[in-house]
């Protein structure tokens, strides 16, 4: 199941920046908590999932796909805990977590944070 919603950053040039956003669950159900959001650079943006699972091994993934491009793996963490598992490659990138949901935050955003991003539900064998 696959969800989408779009943010839409302007720069100060007025020049439009996309943060396409999609949810992709593997296992129960996962949504996103927005569909549209303007931001200009530099500003933060948090997107955000809300999961369903009974599982105590569900591990939540956060992905970034630029257009014609492969998806980029960014984090993950694990659904029950608030630390974190992985760690970005960009230090602006922030995920945290809940019983049933994940955020990622985004500090500083700039024209190359203009890219579809997923989150991803994973449950492991218990």
């Amino acid at each position: 199941m696959i969800f989408h919603s779009v943010i839409l950053l302007y720069a100060l040039t007025c020049k439009c920046i996309c943060v396409c956003f999609a949810c992709i669950c593997i296992s129960n159900l996962t949504i996103p908590n927005q569909e549209t959001s303007v931001i200009k650079e530099e500003e933060t943006v948090t997107l955000s999932c809300t999961y369903d699972t009974s599982s105590n091994y569900a591990y939540l993934y956060w992905y970034r796909q630029y257009p014609n491009e492969e998806l980029r793996y960014l984090l993950f963490k694990p659904a029950r805990s608030g630390s974190a598992s992985g760690s970005p490659d960009d230090p602006r990138f922030q995920s945290t977590t809940s019983q049933t949901s994940t955020e990622l935050t985004i500090t500083g955003a700039t024209l190359s944070d203009s890219a579809l991003y997923y989150c991803a539900l994973r449950v492991g064998a218990q």
